[in-house]
């Protein structure tokens, strides 16, 4: 995590809020873990509601002793979060209908039982990450429903239908099946772009998020051992690395392809994180695999690395971060790691993250599902990384600051202002 600037903002007095997050894999814990700290950090009590609450509540202790922020109120309580079971057949649509029932129902219920538990008033409900899927039956469950809510609205923005190329981005159409909850106090995302029309299309204010990442890199041997398992791979030669939450949307096959280039065959690739396999056709699944356990110059960990330190450790074995994602309009946190890290990435053209990296300066821009491009593009920086440097002068620095937990905590603070001022955006 940077290192603390100094902030406008003045604790405030303690209010309480329910952060729940029922994924746990990719970014969700490091997001989890901050938006906690933040949280107390404003002098908010949190509610932790989870899939793996010890990991988090490790995750934000190693937070609150390395950052030297202090956090006025650390009286988080971390507790699973209500988990959905079964139940008999049902058709699929009905099926839907009640598990959505059941998954909102349940954690207001659960927390109304904790306010009774503790004495705590006042609540409101926050969704650290919230997708389109999750919420498709959600007008089932809204007359079960008493508390407020926000979230982070992870994918606010859509590609136009039959425009998967085009570099204009649009609404997400699925916001308007939460859109008209009485109870939704408004939304945060992560697209500046696209902040005004969301609130003008909703009728609530939305607030920018910054798409921050944990920034410590390994102190222990433990922390370091993955990295250097890497390094002694590579064995000198400059390493592309890819990680992360492996869907087909991520490029893992425009990575393969490339790696395959003979005018490559000097680098090491890296391959790191949990593959979802079913992402992938049968043949592209079973040509990776192949290529995975055959090839030469890749070196995979096919598992999420639960530990930040010893994630940022792998990324800054690398030379060169890949980020050329296919049909995906977001953000995505790559970039916090570039910025921190200070190495160069590959993005897609047509997307928020080109956007971005053509502004700051941070990378190279290829044309989505192109193993020539990326092979170029690849060369192009492996070539003299230092002259690389010199001639785009990335703005780095500028780009983590925007993206720090500094502007985290002033976003929150949008959502949960001072009390007399409400509990609502601003």
């Amino acid at each position: 995590m940077a290192a603390a600037v100094a902030s406008p903002l003045a604790a405030v007095p303690e209010r309480t809020v329910a952060l729940v997050d029922w994924n746990w894999g990719g970014h969700h814990p490091t997001y989890f873990a901050h938006f906690v700290l933040a949280l107390e950090q404003l002098g908010v009590r949190v509610l932790a509601l989870c899939p793996q609450p010890e990991e988090a509540r490790r995750a934000v202790s190693g937070l609150r002793k390395i950052s030297g922020l202090t956090s006025a109120s650390a009286s988080t309580d971390f507790r699973e979060v209500p988990r959905l079971s079964g139940g008999r057949w049902l058709p699929s649509r009905l099926f839907a209908a009640k598990q959505t029932i059941k998954r909102f129902y349940g954690i207001d219920r659960f927390v109304r039982q904790w306010q009774a538990e503790t004495g705590t008033a006042a609540c409101a409900i926050f969704y650290s990450c919230m997708y389109e899927w999750d919420f498709e039956r959600f007008k089932y469950a809204q007359p079960f429903l008493v508390f407020q809510w926000s979230g982070l609205y992870m994918r606010a923005a859509a590609l136009p239908s039959g425009e998967a190329r085009s570099n204009e981005r649009h609404i997400n159409p699925q916001v308007d099946r939460i859109s008209q909850d009485r109870r939704l106090q408004g939304l945060a995302i992560l697209d500046e772009g696209i902040r005004a029309a969301l609130a003008e299309r909703i009728g609530r204010n939305v607030v920018v998020f910054p798409d921050f990442t944990d920034e410590r890199l390994p102190k222990t041997r433990m922390e370091s051992q993955l990295a250097e398992r890497l390094r002694a791979f590579a064995g000198g030669r400059p390493i592309v690395g890819l990680f992360g939450y492996l869907q087909r949307s991520k490029g893992l096959t425009t990575f393969c392809a490339a790696a395959q280039n003979p005018a490559l065959a000097h680098v090491c690739f890296a391959v790191v994180g949990e593959v979802e396999w079913l992402s992938f056709g049968a043949q592209e699944r079973h040509a990776i695999q192949k290529w995975l356990a055959e090839a030469d110059n890749v070196w995979t960990h096919l598992a999420r690395v639960p530990e930040e330190p010893a994630l940022n450790g792998l990324m800054a074995a690398c030379d060169v971060l890949f980020g050329s994602y296919i049909n995906f309009p977001y953000s995505s946190n790559i970039l916090a790691k570039s910025a921190v890290l200070q190495k160069p990435v590959i993005v897609s053209d047509g997307s928020l993250m080109a956007e971005r990296v053509r502004q700051f300066g941070m990378g190279e821009i290829i044309p989505q599902e192109d193993p020539a491009a990326a092979a170029e593009a690849i060369l192009k920086i492996l070539q003299n990384v230092e002259a690389w440097t010199q001639r785009h002068t990335p703005a780095w620095a500028d780009y983590r600051r925007q993206h720090c937990f500094e502007a985290l905590k002033l976003a929150f603070a949008k959502i949960y202002p001072q009390p007399d001022e409400g509990l609502a955006l601003r």
